[in-house]
């Protein structure tokens, strides 16, 4: 008789079943708890605005809150927003003094005056960077600046009351992800507890849901596979399919990741290829709506020509590896490697946390890469890792490609632009093309012993990321 909780090798030796098939829901309420602690102590302590883009984020969100789903064009077609408060301004006009210059810190003069800015009428003003993004990822935040306008409150309360909205949301999401996520979960959860994941959950901004959908998908993906339970596998496919639509809309460099559902043989080929038409369809609308309501070129005054740059590396090939050198030597956008800004280097990039942690964090990934692949059963076939695989290779160069065409100055050495934080939902897509080290003799063992710093890590990334934001604005 089978033994509850253990797998078979070939030969008919019983093997005690990966010890993380039983953790997704502890590692869930875990990861409850200290994401909720991250938002309630990074929503208030982060500046007003001083989260990535966060004041043209903020205004992207209060159109929305007014019902305006779309930014629109104007001034000549040279740039577009939409009609928004200018008090967002005014406030980053008093706390963004300290932006870039580490030797600056926040005062309480500061504070109290960017607390007696409240909401006024709106006007005209600019966002080109945030005006393309589709609206769904911040109606949370929208309903916060909402909240706020109606209780009277200050822009820079009610963005923390956005915040925290935004980050709420973003918990629900990604921990009902961990918990349906079996084997998969410790790799999730260690990826969505760095201090990069947890500043984004407690900021304005599409990125935080962005990640909570990718984790969505990516458990969806293993309901359909290997739910034990016999439930239609309507919802899973639904679910799997709005979240990858939804992130590839937000980024569209993601859109590779749309052939998971034709990677999923338990579902039948006409729902397979319906789901990744109608991802792909819905990408192209939001494109073309984009394209015609606002301005893709929003970094046109930095003398960025899409049209001519793609034509320069369609008649230059031979520059293509000097540039994917230089790209490399350079690293990340804020002077830092691509793996300190996907660990966490906050705020406007200028929020670095103690060395040490980088390499505590590495390990822990490598510790939950490990239980990953200690599992009693892969999340695709082989040929679907393969395909998985190269969908994750192509969206990194298709970032990399739409970074160099819409945002790099023209025949740069280099793409002037890519964050590490772009790599975190790639991170998430790990699990569907990492192999299964099913033939092992101590898996049993080898997850007693690396569950555990996966499962503390998170209070030293809270520390980190607090200690780190209280170091860089108040000290």
């Amino acid at each position: 008789m089978r033994r509850a909780g253990s797998s078979f090798r070939p030969g008919g030796h019983p093997v005690p079943a990966w010890p993380g098939a039983v953790l997704p829901r502890l590692l869930a309420w875990l990861f409850c708890v200290y994401a909720s602690l991250a938002v309630l102590l990074l929503a208030p302590l982060v500046p007003p605005f001083e989260n990535p883009d966060e004041f043209n984020h903020t205004h992207r969100a209060e159109q929305i809150a007014s019902g305006q789903w779309l930014a629109r064009r104007y001034a000549g077609a040279s740039t577009s927003g939409g009609l928004v408060a200018l008090d967002v301004n005014r406030t980053d006009d008093v706390i963004g003094i300290i932006r870039f210059h580490a030797d600056r810190k926040v005062t309480r003069a500061m504070l109290d005056q960017a607390n007696s800015i409240g909401w006024h009428p709106p006007t005209n003003i600019t966002f080109f960077n945030t005006s393309i993004y589709p609206p769904f990822f911040y109606i949370p935040s929208a309903i916060g600046i909402a909240a706020g306008k109606a209780l009277h409150m200050s822009v820079a309360r009610s963005l923390i009351l956005a915040r925290m909205l935004n980050g709420l949301c973003c918990i629900i999401l990604a921990a009902t992800a961990i918990a349906a996520s079996g084997p998969l979960a410790a790799l999730l959860f260690s990826v969505l507890c760095l201090p990069m994941s947890l500043s984004l959950f407690a900021a304005l901004s599409q990125d935080g849901l962005m990640l909570a959908a990718s984790t969505m998908t990516m458990a969806m993906a293993w309901q359909v596979r290997h739910s034990d339970k016999r439930l239609p596998r309507r919802l899973p496919v639904v679910m799997l399919g709005l979240c990858l639509a939804l992130v590839a809309m937000a980024r569209p460099a993601y859109l590779p990741f749309t052939v998971l559902p034709l990677l999923l043989p338990e579902l039948p080929l006409r729902h397979r290829l319906s789901a990744c038409a109608v991802i792909v369809a819905s990408v192209l609308a939001w494109m073309e709506l984009t394209a015609h309501y606002t301005l893709i070129n929003g970094a046109a005054y930095r003398g960025v020509d899409p049209q001519a740059q793609f034509w320069f590396l369609i008649e230059h090939p031979q520059r293509w590896g000097a540039i994917a050198r230089g790209t490399f030597e350079r690293q990340g956008a804020t002077g830092y490697s691509f793996f300190r800004e996907f660990v966490g280097v906050l705020g406007w990039s200028d929020v670095v946390l103690p060395t040490p942690f980088y390499a505590v964090a590495g390990s822990v990934l490598a510790c939950s890469l490990l239980l990953t692949m200690a599992a009693d059963r892969p999340l695709l076939t082989a040929r679907g890792q393969g395909v998985m695989f190269l969908a994750a290779i192509t969206a990194v160069a298709l970032m990399f490609l739409l970074v160099y065409l819409t945002w790099t100055s023209l025949r740069a050495p280099f793409v002037d632009g890519v964050q590490g934080r772009y790599f975190l939902p790639i991170a998430l897509f790990l699990p569907a093309f990492l192999p299964v080290l099913r033939e092992g003799r101590y898996l049993h063992l080898v997850g007693r012993c690396l569950l555990p710093p996966v499962m503390a890590f998170p209070v030293i990334s809270v520390a980190a990321a607090v200690y780190g934001v209280v170091h860089r604005y108040y000290l």
